[in-house]
């Protein structure tokens, strides 16, 4: 996305993704084992129901803001041999989507709390900017450019 141009937004925009950031992860799991608390808890986030399509514009909005998000219907997507996942992070099929819809409920009641999303996607940025990996190519699963370009051209060759 930091590339800019066309970028695939996968599937139906409003369908929820969980996400945590590790360190609230690691702050909430600390926290527990100082207060001796045990238990079997969904530590994912956020508190809300975010959807991709806010995931997708916060992220474009921090990386490029002249990112053109191409929203590509699931069984275009399925058709073509994409990896749901592996080479579109936090992209499941309908199917598979209760893997994103846990309750978190009892850990925020025990005190789960979350670094706001913005903030998130810049730390993120900023550390594979540092490690020289702002274009992702040590990812080896995540969809090459090359690919998604070829998706994104029969997508619109389709829509016409």
């Amino acid at each position: 996305m930091k590339q800019g141009g066309d970028v695939i937004a996968p599937g139906d925009r409003k369908r929820q993704v969980q996400i945590i950031d590790v360190r609230d992860l690691a702050s909430w799991v600390v926290n527990r084992v100082e207060e001796r608390v045990t238990g079997i808890y969904n530590v994912t986030g956020p508190s809300y129901k975010l959807t991709m399509e806010e995931l997708l514009n916060t992220c474009k909005d921090v990386c490029n803001p002249n990112t053109k998000l191409i929203w590509i219907e699931e069984e275009f997507l399925l058709n073509n041999q994409i990896k749901p996942w592996d080479e579109l992070p936090l992209w499941l099929p309908e199917a598979l989507n209760g893997a994103a819809s846990v309750n978190n409920e009892k850990a925020l009641n025990e005190g789960l709390s979350f670094l706001p999303l913005r903030q998130t996607i810049e730390d993120v940025n900023s550390w594979l900017d540092y490690k020289g990996n702002s274009n992702t190519s040590d990812f080896a699963t995540v969809l090459s450019k090359e690919k998604e370009s070829k998706i994104i051209d029969a997508w619109k060759q389709l829509s016409r």
